[in-house]
This record gives structure tokens, sequence and C-alpha cells, in this order.
């Protein structure tokens, strides 16, 4: 999140907020060759640290709801809607 959008959460406050922490590693997920991925969910009040900044390959990074998201399967890179999709059930 800092170094992708610029978001500074303070660190305590990122580690207390973490609701879901799963690591996601199958060899065969990604295009890219072997690419292990840890999936958070993190439940953040409202606040001015979560503006969005995006730099260099983030320039279009934005929130969406996850309303918005259960409708992008065919948008996201490699199995990334299945992470999110995973992660939000085990949160639920």
């Amino acid at each position: 999140m800092r170094e992708e959008a610029q978001i500074c959460v303070p660190d305590q406050v990122l580690r207390d907020s973490i609701s879901v922490s799963k690591v996601f590693d199958d060899p065969k997920r990604s295009l890219r060759g072997r690419t292990i991925s840890h999936a958070f969910i993190v439940a953040l009040e409202p606040g001015e640290f979560l503006k969005v900044n995006g730099s260099d390959d983030a320039m279009e990074a934005k929130w969406f709801h996850v309303d918005v998201i259960c409708n992008m399967e065919t948008v996201l890179f490699d199995d990334h809607y299945s992470i999110i999709m995973r992660s939000i059930e085990e949160k639920l």
C-alpha cells in the first residue's frame, strides 16, 4: 500500500485491523511463473490516510466497493478475482 499507492497507514493500526490473512501459492496460479501472494482483508475506519496517490505502474490505482469488484472477474489480473472472492468468503 505504501509503495504502490502512497497510502500511509500507521503500522500498529494496520496490524490491528487485519481480519483475514491467507497465502496463495499454487505454482500454476500465474502466467508469470511461480508467484506467491499474501492476501489480507483490512478493516480500516475512513480517514485521511486512505487517499490513493498511485505512481509509476499504479497511476490508475483507486478504491472499489466490494459490490463492484464482484463484477470484475474478466478485468482483474491472473487469479486476483478468486483471491478476493475467497478472502471475502472467509471474512463472512
